[in-house]
């Protein structure tokens, strides 16, 4: 059973500005952002599943909005061509002039600006598993189901995204501390961590879509192919109990049969396509 309107809007009030700053990184792009955050949790409306709010929801959801954008990244890349936006990262220095920092608070400022670019360099297959890695909490595994990729894929992918990041901030205001892999790891993850939240109006336009999208009732994929050969089934059986070893009976008999067959091999195709978006992320149940 589908996920109700109610329970996805408080998923929305509950991890939404987390899923937020993911989608603004994952994108760098506002533009992109909003339309990749309301487009998650639209899709999560209409999963045939439950969402474990015991296993990780948050994580749960960006997996989502990392699969959307790696299905439609054809549009969006269009998109950024015709007007580009990134993420310059200067945000938290642009009021420097009107605020007082201590050395050690422009420092850090520095820090996370410093990384968020080089996270924002990356190419996009290093920088997704990144993103999923640090912002998410989800194992190897469960990225590269996320992504649909091999396990080892996802791990070379982290230890070359991670070397290209410590040699691009070897050349930083950082050049005189040399990393270790969990000091590095911290540090990515604590300057990407920092929430962004929404727009108000985008917010608002979301939870009106999940209302007005939201299905009156939910058929199960396999109900119309029971309900069909439960009546030619039966159908069958008028035939052959009024005529009884005729030739209409067995050639009702063979139709019947093959029709059923056809109506198992379809409803296989319906599951297939009904639940192909209800990836498994170890988040749902």
């Amino acid at each position: 059973m589908a996920i109700d309107g109610h329970e996805v809007e408080r998923l929305v009030y509950a991890y939404g500005s987390r899923v937020y700053t993911f989608c603004r990184k994952l994108t760098l792009s506002q533009t992109d952002a909003d339309d990749l955050y309301q487009q998650t949790f639209l899709r999560v409306l209409h999963m045939t599943l439950q969402i474990d709010e015991e296993n990780n929801p948050a994580g749960f959801l960006m997996a989502v909005a990392a699969r959307i954008w790696h299905d439609e990244r054809k549009k969006y890349a269009r998109r950024q061509r015709i007007a580009p936006i990134h993420d310059d990262g200067v945000g938290e220095l642009s009021n420097i002039s009107s605020s007082i920092f201590t050395d050690l608070e422009f420092e850090e400022r520095q820090r996370n600006t410093e990384v968020r670019m080089a996270v924002q360099d990356l190419p996009e297959k290093l920088r997704v598993p990144i993103l999923l890695y640090y912002m998410s909490d989800l194992s190897v595994i469960e990225i590269a189901t996320a992504l649909r990729v091999p396990e080892g894929t996802v791990k070379s992918r982290l230890h070359q995204a991670r070397q290209k990041l410590r040699k691009k901030l070897g050349g930083s205001i950082m050049a005189d501390k040399l990393f270790m892999e969990d000091e590095l790891d911290d540090l990515i993850r604590s300057s990407l961590l920092k929430e962004e939240i929404p727009h108000p109006a985008v917010q608002a336009a979301l939870i009106q879509k999940i209302h007005s999208q939201e299905p009156s009732y939910n058929i199960p994929w396999w109900l119309p192919a029971t309900i069909g050969g439960m009546q030619t089934v039966a159908i069958v059986a008028v035939i052959y109990f009024f005529l009884p070893g005729s030739l209409i009976s067995y050639l009702a008999m063979i139709l019947g049969g093959g029709l059923i067959l056809c109506a198992s091999v379809l409803s296989g195709m319906v599951r297939k396509a009904w639940t192909r978006k209800d990836v498994d992320y170890s988040c749902g149940s």
